[in-house]
């Protein structure tokens, strides 16, 4: 299941206007854009990371289809 709530996704670019205090808001309020869609993957991976104490790189390992 994809989250309602994803967080946003940005590009490289997007990243480094987002942290420039000095970047125009306009335009880096338009990094807020969709992520496409073909550079995404969406994969299962284990119920395990729904525990906040776990952060192990296992949590982003697909499951086995």
């Amino acid at each position: 299941m994809i989250h309602d709530r994803m967080p946003v996704i940005l590009t490289e670019h997007g990243e480094r206007l987002w942290v420039d205090a000095d970047a125009p808001p306009k335009e880096a309020l338009n990094v807020l854009a969709l992520y496409p869609g073909d550079l995404m993957e969406a994969f299962a991976v284990s119920s395990a990371v729904n525990s906040p104490g776990r952060e192990t790189p296992e949590m982003v390992e697909p499951l086995p289809s």
